[in-house]
């Protein structure tokens, strides 16, 4: 319980002993200046904090959206590396076991004008 007290400063009558030890070096008509002096100085810090806690915050945020910015792009260009390095894989991997696909185009494919393959066997044409 001591350690909590010593972590969050003064209370009760820590604070009493303080003000008497004040009134006594300084006497009672110079305590009301100095924490007049010491009520604008903590003032000032906390807004000195508040106006660095903004800083950082902001740029925080810049940070965010480079970073998201970076991502975008790094993915990007990721995908434009790897669909040739597919369309090559696929290519060699057709030359090693043939094409997948059918060879033969259709009508849509030559303008309508698909040549049938000859035949092989002998015909008679009388």
């Amino acid at each position: 319980m001591q350690t909590l007290q010593l972590l969050f400063g003064p209370v009760g009558p820590e604070i009493l002993i303080i003000v008497a030890l004040l009134v006594l070096l300084f006497g009672a008509d110079r305590v009301p200046n100095i924490a007049n002096s010491i009520g604008k100085s903590l003032g000032s810090v906390t807004k000195e904090r508040k106006e660095i806690e903004a800083e950082f915050s902001e740029a925080h945020e810049e940070v965010k959206e480079v970073t998201q910015e970076t991502k975008q792009e790094f993915d990007e260009v990721q995908k434009d590396l790897t669909e040739p390095l597919e369309e090559t894989t696929q290519g060699f991997n057709e030359a090693q076991t043939g094409p997948t696909e059918p060879t033969q185009k259709t009508d849509e494919e030559t303008g309508g004008s698909v040549e049938q393959p000859e035949t092989t066997a002998n015909s008679t044409t009388d």
